[in-house]
C-alpha cells in the first residue's frame, strides 16, 4: 500500500514534470510564432508601403507630364511675335475655362519678365526661378507658393516658347491649386493607416492633407519636424539624401510611438514622395489576425493535455475558422479595392503569371467591356477584343513581356472601336517577392486617343501636312546627334518657290494655297520616307537627307528641280513657277540645324542672285568648288 502510495506519488510527479515541460515548451513555440508572425508581417507592411510609395510617385509624374503636354501643345498656337497679344490671352483663357485641366489661370511672360495673367493680373517675374529656368532652354515646375486671396495653395508649371527662329522669346507658364492636383488619399488596410505627401527637397509640403492628424508629417517644414523627433536617420542625412535623388527608409520615434517613413523620389520637378506607417499598426494587425488564438489554445491544452485528440481537433476547427476569416476579409479587401478604382477612366488589371491568371478591376470601361476575370489569358484574351488590325500580334507582344521581362514598362496599344482607331499606353508595372522574381504584374491602360491627335496637329503644318519647323528641327538635330563620329554625308536642303507672289497676286491666294500643296505632295514622293520634310513658312521648304553623297545630290536637285517647274492658270492669266535651291553637306557644312540652315540659305541667295531656277552647294568664301 506504500509501495502503492510512492508509486502514484512518484507517478504524479512525473506526469507534472511531463506536463510542466510540455506546457513550457507549448508557451516558447507560442510566444516565438507570435513573434515570426508579427516580424512577417512588419516586412510585408515595409514592402508594401514601398509599393504605395512607388505607385503615388508614377501617379504624379504622369499627372506633372500631362500638364507639361497641355502647355506644350498649347505653345503651338501662340503668336511668338507678340507674345502678350490678346489672341494668345484669349486662347489661354479658353483652356483654364475647360472642366478637364486643373490650370486655375494661365500666364504668358516676355523675355523682359513682363507677365500677364488671364484674370487680368500683371506681374514682373524676371527675377523668379521658373522664369529664368524657362529662358534658358527648361521647362520646369516651381516649388509650392503662396496663393492669391481666396485660393488654396498652389504652385506653376513653365515651358519656353520659341519663334519660328529657333530662339527664345517668352514663357509660359499655369497655376494648379494643391488641393486639384491630389493623387492619393491618407488610407487605411485593415488596422494599418498610410499617410501620403509630397514634399520639395526644401522640406516644404506640395501636398498634404491636414485634416488628417499625423505625429511625423504634421510640422509646416518636414525637416523641421524630423529635428525634433528621434530617427534612426538625422534630419540632414535625409537633406543630403534627399538632395542626391536616394530613395530610402527612417524609422521615427515620438513618445511610445515608432514609425516607418518611406522616401521616394520623382524623375521631374525635383519632389519627394514622402509616405508614413504606424509601426505599432504591426503589433495590432497580427492581434487583429490572431486575437486571443494563442492564449485560448495554451489554456485547452493545459486543461485537455490528457485528451490530445480532442485539442488538436478542437485547433483544427480553429484554424478553418481563422481561414474563413481571412477569405471574408479578402473579399471585402477585393471590394475596396474595387470602390477606389471604379472612378477611374483608365482599365486596371493585375496578371498573375504563374497562373496566367488575368484580373480586371473595372470592367465596366465605357469602351472596353471585359469579364472580371480571364482565365489562360495569354491564349484567350483576344477573344474578347475586336479582330480587326494586328490585335493578335499585339497582346503576344505584351504577354511576352509580361513572362520574360522583370523590368518595368510602357507600351502602346491601338484598337478599332466603333469604327475608330484608339491609340492606348499600357504602363506595366512589375511587383517582385524577396527573391526578386515577379509575382503579380499591375497594368493601367490609358486612352491617349485624343492627345495623339493634339500631337499629330502641334507637329504638322496645316496646309501641307509636312513638318513643323519645331518638330523638323527636333527630328534633324537628334538625328545628327546620333550620327557623330560615323562616317556618313547628309544633305540640308532649302528651297523657295520663284514667282510665289505673282500667283497670289495674279491667280489668288488659294490658287497659290494650291501650289505649296503640289510642292509638298512633289517632295514627298521624291525623296524618301527616312528624310525629313518641312515647310518653314511661306513658300519656303526644307529637306533633310538622310545618308547621301554630294554627287548624288547634285542629280537628286537637278531631277527635282525639273518636278517643281509647273504652270498655273485661271481667268485667262497664266504663271510659271519653278524653284531655287540652296544646299549645305553634313558634317562638312555643319553638324547642327541652326548651322546647316545658315548656310544652306547662304547658298540659295546666291541662287537668287544668278537668275533662280537653279540650285547651288555651298562654298566658304575664296572656295570655288568642293569635291
Amino acid at each position: 500500500m506504500r509501495w502503492m502510495k510512492m508509486f502514484s506519488r512518484k507517478t504524479y510527479l512525473h506526469f507534472g514534470m511531463v506536463l510542466a515541460g510540455a506546457l513550457a515548451i507549448i508557451i516558447a513555440a507560442s510566444v516565438g510564432y507570435y513573434f515570426k508572425i508579427q516580424n512577417k508581417e512588419y516586412l510585408l507592411q515595409v514592402e508594401s508601403l514601398k509599393d504605395f510609395s512607388s505607385q503615388g510617385s508614377a501617379l504624379v509624374e504622369r499627372k506633372l507630364s500631362e500638364y507639361l503636354s497641355v502647355l506644350s501643345a498649347a505653345s503651338e498656337f501662340m503668336d511668338t511675335k507678340d507674345v502678350l497679344s490678346d489672341a494668345n490671352l484669349d486662347h489661354l483663357r479658353s483652356l483654364t475655362a475647360k472642366e478637364d485641366t486643373d490650370f486655375v489661370r494661365m500666364g504668358l511672360i516676355d523675355t523682359e519678365g513682363n507677365s500677364l495673367v488671364t484674370n487680368g493680373g500683371t506681374l514682373q517675374a524676371a527675377e523668379t526661378d521658373y522664369f529664368q529656368k524657362a529662358m534658358q532652354g527648361v521647362s520646369n515646375i516651381s516649388e509650392n507658393r503662396e496663393p492669391i486671396e481666396g485660393e488654396q495653395p498652389v504652385f506653376l508649371v513653365t515651358i519656353p516658347l520659341w519663334n519660328e527662329a529657333g530662339s527664345i522669346c517668352g514663357a509660359l507658364y499655369g497655376v494648379v491649386e494643391t488641393d486639384s492636383f491630389w493623387v492619393y488619399a491618407n488610407i487605411v488596410e485593415g488596422s494599418t493607416s498610410r499617410y501620403f505627401r509630397v514634399v520639395d527637397q526644401n522640406g516644404e509640403y506640395i501636398l498634404r492633407d491636414d485634416s488628417v492628424e499625423n505625429p511625423v508629417l504634421q510640422e509646416g517644414n518636414l525637416f523641421d519636424g524630423l529635428r525634433g523627433l528621434k530617427t534612426d536617420v538625422p534630419y540632414w542625412d535625409v537633406q543630403d539624401r534627399m538632395g542626391k535623388s536616394q530613395e530610402f527608409q527612417v524609422e521615427v520615434s515620438k513618445k511610445n510611438e515608432q514609425y516607418i517613413a518611406w522616401f521616394s523620389p520623382l524623375d521631374m520637378a525635383d519632389w519627394y514622395v514622402v509616405t508614413v506607417m504606424n509601426r505599432d499598426d504591426i503589433k495590432n494587425s497580427v492581434n487583429f489576425l490572431l486575437g486571443k488564438d494563442v492564449y485560448f489554445l495554451i489554456l485547452e491544452i493545459m486543461i485537455a493535455v490528457g485528451i490530445l485528440g480532442f485539442a488538436v481537433l478542437s485547433h483544427l476547427q480553429k484554424e478553418r475558422e481563422q481561414v474563413t476569416e481571412m477569405y471574408e476579409q479578402v473579399k471585402v479587401n477585393d471590394e475596396l479595392l474595387r470602390a477606389a478604382v471604379e472612378s477611374s477612366k483608365d482599365l486596371i488589371m493585375i496578371y498573375t503569371p504563374a497562373t496566367d491568371r488575368l484580373r480586371i478591376l473595372n470592367p465596366w470601361n465605357r469602351l472596353i467591356k471585359l469579364p472580371s476575370m480571364v482565365e489562360n489569358a495569354s491564349e484567350n484574351m483576344c477573344t474578347y477584343l475586336p479582330a480587326e488590325g494586328d490585335t493578335t500580334d499585339q497582346l503576344d507582344r505584351i504577354f511576352k513581356n509580361l513572362h520574360s521581362s522583370d523590368e518595368d514598362t510602357v507600351m502602346d496599344f491601338t484598337l478599332w472601336l466603333y469604327n475608330r482607331l484608339r491609340s492606348y499606353k499600357m504602363h506595366i508595372r512589375k511587383v517582385k517577392d524577396s527573391d526578386g522574381k515577379v509575382k503579380e504584374c499591375m497594368g493601367v491602360l490609358v486612352d491617349v486617343t485624343e492627345q495623339r491627335s493634339l500631337q499629330v496637329r502641334a507637329e504638322r503644318d496645316a496646309l501641307t501636312g509636312l513638318y513643323n519647323r519645331q518638330k523638323a528641327s527636333d527630328l534633324i538635330e537628334n538625328y545628327l546627334q546620333d550620327q557623330r563620329g560615323h562616317d556618313t554625308q547628309n544633305a540640308f536642303l532649302i528651297m523657295d518657290l520663284d514667282f510665289f507672289k505673282e500667283i497670289n497676286d495674279t491667280l489668288g491666294h488659294q490658287t497659290g494655297d494650291l501650289a505649296l500643296q503640289d510642292v509638298a505632295e512633289t517632295l514627298t514622293h521624291h525623296f524618301r520616307a527616312e528624310d525629313v520634310l518641312c515647310r518653314l513658312g511661306g513658300d519656303e521648304f526644307v529637306a533633310f537627307v538622310k545618308n547621301i553623297t554630294r554627287e548624288t545630290m547634285e542629280r537628286n536637285a537637278a531631277s527635282l528641280l525639273k518636278k517643281l517647274t509647273r504652270t498655273y492658270e485661271g481667268s485667262g492669266e497664266s504663271v510659271n513657277v519653278t524653284a531655287s535651291i540652296g544646299i549645305a553637306m553634313s558634317p562638312e557644312d555643319g553638324e547642327n540645324f541652326l548651322k546647316l540652315y545658315r548656310k544652306a540659305d547662304r547658298a540659295l541667295y546666291q541662287v537668287k542672285e544668278s537668275g533662280k531656277n537653279a540650285y547651288r552647294f555651298y562654298l566658304e568664301e575664296g572656295e570655288t568648288e568642293r569635291k
